[in-house]
């Protein structure tokens, strides 16, 4: 077992964190308090109920299968139980694990969570939200090519406090298309093959002056979408953003009424603190030199 820093808390992890970029605590004889726990069951999980991407998760208790990865328990916001398929825990098992499964966990622990990611730039962040195929994580690199700090890629992991939103870094890393890392020059070496990733993108660690490692408050959220037209930036009024949040919520799952009143309460504050937009946006790569102007004019 080993300590980590994950999203402000202390984390005991059988799984080694490190290689993915979740720092390591070192601390003597004095331990300090756990938060939660990730720990490794040896038995051959039954898994032969599952469908590959089935979940359930409530307060209590919630699962998540992959195929062919793991099945992944979560246990009151104290325990990540995971029951592996493979004996690789390499990159692309570390960068699940910190996905969805951490997202439930945190959920347990009244976490508001989003499918998003986030980038801090002009001394602002902005959150981009949505389904997955809208070019959030092409957004990100661009952005954080020209100066912006990345805050997290895949899920966004937030907490209420009187300052508004506090937002909570993942890990330094983007995954973005071949084609994508060509136009924005992001890397320059050959990126991470990640062989569940259905969109066939490659992963890029970002340095550490283009990571926000510590938590950050949420200045704007913009759902990105694609439209053959000129780029539009609108401003959302409750009704139009209500379903957009609501297709973005990673603890949907099952949705029931103690879920539904849930969501609806923390999408309504997250609306009453937090300007939202839709970004209709060509679909092509050039439509990204419009994005730093239309962020820059929907902040003053």
């Amino acid at each position: 077992m080993q300590l980590f820093s994950l999203l402000g808390k202390v984390v005991n992890s059988q799984v080694d964190l490190s290689p993915i970029g979740i720092p390591v605590l070192n601390w003597g004889k004095q331990q300090p308090n756990v938060d939660f726990t990730i720990i490794v069951d040896s038995r051959p999980a039954k898994v032969n109920q599952y469908k590959d991407n089935q979940t359930n998760v409530n307060s209590e208790y919630g699962y998540f299968y992959k195929s062919d990865v793991a099945l992944f328990e979560f246990f009151k916001g104290h325990t990540l139980k995971i029951s592996p398929l493979t004996n690789k825990f390499d990159l692309d098992f570390l960068r699940i694990l910190l996905n969805y499964p951490v997202a439930s966990l945190m959920y347990q622990l009244d976490f508001f969570i989003l499918h998003a990611c986030a980038v801090e730039i002009f001394n602002k962040v902005y959150l981009f939200a949505g389904n997955t195929q809208q070019g959030k994580s092409t957004i990100a690199a661009y952005l954080i090519k020209k100066g912006g700090k990345l805050i997290t890629e895949d899920s966004a992991l937030m907490k209420l406090s009187p300052e508004g939103f506090h937002i909570y870094p993942s890990y330094p890393l983007v995954k973005i298309s071949d084609q994508a890392n060509t136009y924005i020059d992001f890397h320059q070496v050959r990126g991470i093959k990640f062989s569940s990733d259905q969109n066939k993108r490659r992963g890029y660690f970002v340095d550490s002056h283009s990571f926000c490692a510590s938590p950050r408050t949420v200045d704007f959220c913009v759902f990105p979408e694609w439209d053959n037209g000129m780029n539009v930036m609108e401003k959302l009024s409750f009704i139009k953003a209500l379903p957009k949040l609501m297709e973005a919520s990673l603890s949907i799952y099952p949705l029931t009424r103690e879920k539904e009143v849930r969501l609806l309460k923390d999408n309504t504050e997250f609306f009453r603190r937090v300007p939202l937009f839709k970004y209709s946006r060509d679909k092509s790569f050039f439509s990204l030199e419009n994005i730093i102007y239309d962020l820059k004019r929907i902040s003053r």
